[in-house]
């Protein structure tokens, strides 16, 4: 199925929003806290439009979290499936449709959602030399 348009969108309260476009109608979801439920939802909102299961969204290039911003130092949500405990990470890029690329002080290079970012966590003064090196000391490439 062809025609189908989306995005999302961050809420003020750092939330999510889907909004699909199709047939000449939009329909917006109501907001959401895990940016894992975007592609469900909008499969959801685009069945709602066109009465089929959508086989193919077309996504628009979705902006940067507001709150975030490249060299922020955040802590990572940590993967419990993989016994990794959350780390102190410094942002370095966006990718284009959802993703945050970190450099966290032990496990290196990721990619992270937002909602996996802890932007108002505190660091230890040895945590913040590190993250220092890692915002100093690589810089991605275009």
């Amino acid at each position: 199925m062809t025609g189908i348009r989306a995005e999302f969108r961050y809420t003020a309260d750092r939330q999510y929003q889907v909004v699909v476009s199709a047939r000449g109608r939009t329909l917006v979801s109501e907001p959401f806290a895990k940016m894992e439920e975007t592609g469900r939802t909008a499969d959801s909102l685009a069945t709602l439009l066109t009465g089929k299961t959508a086989a193919e969204i077309s996504w628009a290039r979705n902006p940067a979290p507001p709150w975030l911003r490249p060299g922020q130092f955040v802590r990572t949500s940590g993967i419990p499936e993989d016994e990794q405990p959350p780390e102190a990470a410094v942002v370095l890029e966006f990718l284009p449709y959802d993703g945050v690329i970190v450099n966290a002080v032990e496990s290196g290079i990721g990619i992270y959602a937002p909602d996996e970012l802890d932007d108002a966590a505190r660091f230890s003064a040895e945590e913040l030399q590190l993250l220092e090196q890692r915002k100093s000391g690589l810089r991605l490439q275009d």
